[in-house]
């Protein structure tokens, strides 16, 4: 028991009234519980408030701030109601908690007053617009410039004036001065208002269906016809088509899908074609299939047709999409491409080509039994209905074919809103059966078509005549390609075929078609022959900073240059800086420490002023660079490449940074010996070695277009004077800044992107390469029960569905590894499903790029599990920065999961069934900011051809960026960024389907990229290497003229609003921004949000669409929209862009009146201000 009468503790039993006293009272609060847990707080009474007397009247200021002009407004607002409540705070507790207690953004207003009725009617004076003593309004970001409003008077009263004037224009403001001595605390002010936005992705305007019968369709195809406000010469058609409309579409199938005819295609084009060009006599040129359009039941889909003016010729291009809208909303739809060509009227009035039918006939005597052509197609897997067998007759001859076709009468009724009937013309080109000879029963689609013409509009009875173009060759061949005559009863040439290319095809392939993942966006690196005109030399003479190699490629080039008047500085690896060194008669030697980045700046600097004294700008004195070095990397089978990658691509970044950072404008070749493995080489482990460098060179031809980066890759098995005139043949012609040179037994050839086509694999047409359209289905499709896989980077997020995508076809032991063990339920429970379905997933953690780790990873599959049948390769990490600021640690850091992963588990592993490498896109579209990751994806690429060549399995997959993983990790600013490039996110279940497909693929590499290539070439700038796919890059491309244009149109008084305006808007898409309004033209751009990769993308914007180059240092240089625009105004007026006026119209004082009567008072101030700057200095 407690005796409670003798202590001086009282529990209290009742709500206890707390006992005032002198000082602050104190009481303990205890808990005990039977589970062991006591606790005891002791608490203290609160502080007393004292009671406050009325002040005397006092001169404050409200400081109210937000981050754009809309919240600024919303927020003065909410003050202004908060003031009209009965229970307001005093007027120093407002301004005191508004100033100290708030955080103060760059727009900013600041009222002064006395008294909270003053303070209400200067509010309500701002929110309408008015001028008003006592309110300043401005932009942070220039102090030096006045704000907005009227002076005071009084001591008090002017300092508050004072420091409101500072505020709003920006300038820190020391609070304590306002309120030392005075009785203030903090109170309730009312929040934030939040601008809030709607992120959803809305259906664009023009997108909805075409419904039947509709009044504005004009074409039962192509169905309306659009206008985009954003690009008025552009022509577009928009219809929904189902396996019902057109209803004649029902008996075009492969197996259950209908299929839109090649025909249906050419129609669509023509007739959009005739809109265009006001014309019925037209010619399509450069057309391709690239992707069948199937139609499944109960699923329309929605088909565009988009023609785009040319020069000479339009554009046109095929595009569908399903009709349901996507789920969830905010996933855009996916478009794929079927269709691409180009189409133009016909000049002149050339006649009628007319032919003889008897003398056609008289060539083809043996009958063709039309029923024997129906029944061989449907045995071919195509279901051609009564509305497709109209051909009536047709006779076979040595090579050529003659059939007649006729449209009932019951479907020539539809032929009014066509200009033929795809169902007639498609029977015309069933007479290509009469070429071959029965039995033969593969199955043939056209893919590409080199010419057609229409010289008049088809009636509904039309004869065909078809010649095969090499008829001594065996008709059962992978691919064929014919001729046909379309001509009336009586002779006249209505249409006439010119280069029909046809491919076997697999029926099953062919229905899988753009129903699948793999739909669209799958692509191929082909090399196409282009020789370059040969030029009497190097032109105007100048300097060339050569980079030499050991063996001699370079002495070579130097000497020949020499003998062309040209002067040569060479740089040789060295132990220490060393200039004067000589170099024979040919040039000047220097020698450079490889991995000492003060040494290359030291070398351009050398190089540059060796030429520069003549009175040019140093920047502009090289007339090129060619680095040599990787010629000499070495590389045994122990794997060494560090030393190699050092020498080769960590030397070409530190020249890359030693260049950009000295402002030098010139070519830059980076040359290589065998980088990549092509048909003939011989295999060595140089193509590994030198690899990096194609990945660097590409985003360095992205971040930076002052220096076109060109790379060159020598034949090992060239003589060295073979090699230096190849060299010299790049020198001696203009540099197309990205291309990838690549010279074979002296053909050079170039590297493009290239679609691949669907149809069982088979390639885009215009590589000229072979169809594979019957080889191994790929053994990613029968995994095996009794072997193991390995998935590197498999506790990632993709790792992990790459687990489950494995097991759900078949493997029963997958092994997952990574550097650390799954910490998290996210990770543990995909695995623990696997475990519960029977499945046995090992975790092994460990450095896949460390070589001890990976043997011990090896080796523990090989003692405790079946054998190791696959590997899948995924494993990667990011370290970005744009090239200037990229240090070589950054690349070790990303070259080692990757390259030395890869390695390791190539050295490794033996007997597999496959080696997949996940590479990335980054590789070879030069995404900016990311030269390491690049050069790390390159590599992949090359051992995966160097495995082939070996006969190993393996496939690099250059993936565009998934949905998940390291996609997933992304800011919200980045992802935005990637959107408005045209790159869209790759599904999981899309690319786990697009993997099973491309690792049948006969050559190492492959891409896979959800791309708009318009959209990115937009953003990102033209690339040789996918000029294929978005239009061709020439070697002298005009400036972007568009700002220019538009700032000669208006008044000079209202260019630099003009100009301002244009630079806010560009900032603001760089920003992933909704509107231009969002960015304050004073406000720093790097505090909005603009960083080191970013700042390189605005800079190529604005040099685009300025037409003369840029500082890559732009964005520090001018940090603000109206800093960037004074620049490029600058700039504009004192080149010919926008001209001044001659020197007999100048008058003594070079005075804009016009411009100046334009200005606002704040920027004229602030152009005084700068030019007493300028004076001062």
């Amino acid at each position: 028991h407690i005796p409670w009468h003798a202590i001086p503790v009282r529990i209290p039993v009742e709500r206890t009234a707390w006992p005032r006293g002198a000082g602050a009272g104190t009481a303990g609060v205890s808990s005990f519980g039977f589970s062991g847990t006591n606790a005891h707080v002791i608490v203290q009474e609160a502080p007393r408030v004292h009671e406050r007397t009325a002040l005397e009247p006092c001169w404050h200021l409200l400081a109210i701030s937000a981050k754009s002009p809309e919240a600024l407004r919303d927020l003065v607002g909410r003050h202004r109601a908060a003031l009209e409540t009965a229970n307001h705070p005093r007027i120093g507790d407002l301004c005191f908690t508004a100033a100290v207690g708030r955080a103060h953004f760059p727009y900013r207003v600041a009222v002064t007053g006395d008294t909270i009725p003053l303070l209400r009617q200067r509010l309500d004076a701002f929110l309408r617009g008015q001028p008003c003593a006592g309110v300043w309004s401005g932009v942070a970001g220039s102090p030096d410039v006045p704000a907005h409003g009227a002076s005071e008077s009084s001591d008090r009263q002017a300092m508050t004036a004072h420091l409101a004037a500072k505020y709003a224009a920006g300038g820190a403001v020391d609070w304590g001065v306002l309120f030392v001595g005075l009785d203030v605390r903090r109170v309730a002010l009312p929040t934030y208002p939040f601008q809030r936005q709607r992120y959803w992705l809305d259906h664009p305007a023009g997108s909805a269906p075409v419904r039947r019968g509709d009044e504005f369709t004009v074409h039962p195809l192509l169905g309306r016809r659009g206008y985009s406000a954003g690009a008025s010469d552009l022509i577009q058609f928009e219809a929904e088509l189902d396996t019902r409309h057109p209803v004649y579409l029902a008996d075009h199938r492969v197996g259950d899908v209908v299929v839109l005819p090649a025909t249906a295609q050419i129609e669509m084009a023509l007739t959009a074609g005739s809109v265009a060009t006001d014309s019925v006599r037209l010619a399509i040129t450069n057309m391709t299939f690239h992707q069948g359009l199937l139609l499944r039941e109960g699923a329309a889909r929605v088909v565009q047709t988009i023609l785009t003016p040319h020069a000479t010729c339009h554009r046109f291009e095929l595009f569908s999409r399903p009709a349901s809208p996507p789920a969830p909303p905010d996933q855009a739809p996916t478009w794929t491409r079927h269709t691409s060509g180009e189409i133009a009227a016909v000049a002149g009035h050339a006649p009628q080509p007319t032919v003889c039918i008897a003398d056609l006939s008289s060539a083809c005597t043996q009958p063709v039994p039309v029923n024997a052509v129906y029944e061989r197609i449907a045995c071919q897997g195509l279901r051609y209905g009564p509305s497709f067998q109209l051909l009536q007759r047709a006779w076979r001859g040595s090579g050529q074919a003659l059939g007649e076709a006729i449209l009932p009468a019951h479907m020539a009724d539809a032929r009014h809103a066509t200009m033929w009937h795809p169902a007639l013309i498609d029977a015309c080109l069933h007479t290509v059966a009469g070429v071959f000879e029965p039995g033969s029963a593969a199955t043939v689609v056209p893919v590409r078509l080199d010419r057609f013409e229409l010289f008049a509009k088809p009636g509904s009875h039309l004869w065909s005549h078809v010649r095969l173009r090499d008829p001594d060759a065996a008709p059962r061949r992978t691919a064929f390609c014919v001729d046909v005559d379309l001509f009336d009863p009586e002779g006249a040439v209505v249409a006439r075929f010119e280069g029909l290319h046809w491919q076997h095809v697999e029926p099953a392939a062919l229905a899988a078609g753009d129903g699948d993942a793999a739909a669209g966006w799958a692509y191929d690196i082909a090399w196409r022959e282009l020789p370059i005109g040969k030029q009497a030399g190097t032109g105007e003479c100048g300097t060339w900073l050569l980079l030499g190699d050991r063996g001699g490629v370079a002495g070579l080039v130097a000497r020949r240059m020499d003998e062309q008047g040209q002067q040569c500085v060479i740089a040789c690896p060295g132990a220490t800086f060393r200039t004067g060194g000589g170099a024979g008669e040919c040039g000047r030697r220097i020698d450079v420490r490889p991995d000492v980045e003060e040494d290359f700046a030291r070398l351009v600097e050398e190089a540059i002023f060796r030429r520069a004294g003549d009175g040019r700008d140093p920047a502009a004195a090289l007339r090129g660079v060619v680095h040599f070095w990787s010629l000499d990397v070495d590389c045994d089978d122990t794997g060494a490449f560090a030393a190699s990658h050092q020498l080769g691509c960590g030397s070409a970044l530190r020249l890359l940074q030693a260049l950009i950072r000295r402002q030098v404008r010139t070519d830059l070749f980076l040359v290589t010996r065998g980088a990549r493995v092509m048909a003939g080489d011989r295999v060595g482990l140089a193509c590994l070695a030198q690899s990096p460098l194609a990945g660097l060179a590409r985003v360095a031809a992205m971040e930076h277009r002052e220096l076109p980066c060109v790379q060159v890759d020598l034949d090992p098995d060239a003589s060295l004077p073979a090699q230096a005139d190849c060299v010299l043949d790049e020198l001696t012609t203009p540099a197309v800044s990205g291309e990838h040179v690549a010279y074979r037994h002296g053909v050079r050839h170039v590297a493009r992107l290239v679609r691949r086509a669907s149809a069982g694999g088979t390639r885009d047409s215009s590589t000229g390469q072979r169809a594979q359209t019957r080889g191994d289905a790929g053994t990613l499709d029968r995994l095996r029960a009794d072997g193991s896989y390995l998935i590197t980077g498999g506790l990632g997020e993709l790792g992990l569905h790459l687990a489950s995508w494995l097991a759900e076809h078949g493997a029963r032991h997958i092994v997952l590894s990574g550097r650390n063990s799954p910490d998290t339920p996210a990770r543990r429970e995909p695995i623990e499903r696997l475990r519960r379905d029977g499945v046995d997933v090992r975790v092994l953690t460990g450095d896949i790029g460390d070589p001890d780790d990976a043997r011990r990873i090896v080796e523990t599959i090989r003692a405790t599990l079946p054998p190791l049948r696959g590997v899948l390769h995924a494993a990667g990490v990011l370290d970005d920065a744009a090239i200037p600021g990229l240090a070589w640690s950054q690349f070790e850091r990303v070259m080692h999961p990757k390259m030395a992963g890869a390695w390791n588990l190539h050295r490794q592993t033996d007997n597999l069934d496959f080696f997949v490498m996940f590479s990335s896109a980054a590789g070879l579209l030069g995404s900016p900011g990311q030269a390491n990751y690049a050069a790390a994806n390159a590599c992949l690429d090359a051992l995966a051809e160097y495995r082939r060549a070996k006969g190993q399995p393996a496939v690099s997959i250059a993936w565009g960026p998934w949905a998940v993983g390291m996609s997933a990790r992304l800011d919200d600013q980045t992802r935005g960024r990637i959107a408005q490039t045209g790159l869209q996110l790759i599904g999981v279940k899309e690319g786990l389907e697009m993997l099973r497909r491309l690792n049948r693929t006969a050559s190492g590499c492959a891409v896979a990229v959800k791309a708009d290539w318009r959209q990115l070439a937009a953003a990102l700038g033209a690339s040789p290497l996918w000029s294929d796919l978005v239009g061709a890059v020439t070697r002298h491309a005009a400036p972007h003229k568009s700002w220019v244009g538009r700032l000669r149109s208006v008044p000079p008084g209202n260019r630099m609003r003009t100009l301002t305006e244009l630079i806010r808007s560009e900032v603001a898409q760089v920003l992933g921004w909704d509107s231009p309004n969002r960015v304050g033209t004073r406000a720093k751009l790097f505090d909005l949000g603009l960083d080191s990769i970013t700042s390189v993308e605005l800079q190529r914007r604005l040099e685009r669409n300025l037409g003369f180059p840029l500082p890559l240092t732009l964005a520090f240089d001018y940090p603000s929209v109206d800093a960037l625009a004074r620049y490029a105004m600058t700039e504009l007026e004192r080149g010919t862009t926008l001209a001044p006026p001659s020197a007999d119209h100048v008058h003594d004082v070079p005075v804009d009146k016009d411009r100046l009567a334009a200005m606002s008072d704040d920027e004229v101030q602030s152009m005084l201000a700068d030019k007493f700057k300028d004076l001062l200095e």
